[in-house]
């Protein structure tokens, strides 16, 4: 993490390191737990505070997440110094239907299929990954 600034914005530069590319997406897409749990472990570096400091925006692109703040008062100080911080996640054995918060394995039918119109997959980019350890639904 890097913070820089300009006279009326303060910008949080999160860089992802991954040990493979292909690893991105588990933490750049939303239907994966594992952006949820890099979206927790960001917050303890939030530096808004919703008075001085607001949030403006929060931007993905490829391995950078940078967020945007603007600020109100020039006389607010805030920690801007670089650290790195590691957040660790479960990569889904597949994309499948199976991993489908919208499959009910019990009649194994897709509650939004009809909706849709897509059949049963082995590989499904479409929606979010249920949590295997704790049975829940990423969000």
């Amino acid at each position: 993490m890097e913070t820089q600034e300009d006279h009326k914005y303060i910008y949080q530069n999160f860089r992802l390191v991954t040990s493979n590319s292909k690893l991105l997406k588990f933490f750049t897409n939303d239907k994966y737990t594992g952006f949820h749990e890099l979206d927790e472990a960001l917050r303890i570096y939030y530096i808004g505070d919703g008075e001085n400091i607001i949030f403006r925006k929060k931007t993905i692109y490829n391995n950078l997440v940078v967020i945007t703040y603007e600020r109100l008062n020039d006389d607010i100080k805030y920690d801007n110094s670089e650290k790195n911080f590691d957040v660790i996640t479960t990569i889904p054995f597949n994309n499948g239907c199976i991993s489908c918060e919208y499959f009910r394995k019990k009649n194994r039918i897709c509650m939004y299929a009809y909706i849709v119109g897509i059949k049963i997959k082995k590989s499904c980019e479409d929606f979010k990954q249920k949590d295997s350890e704790s049975g829940k639904y990423g969000t």
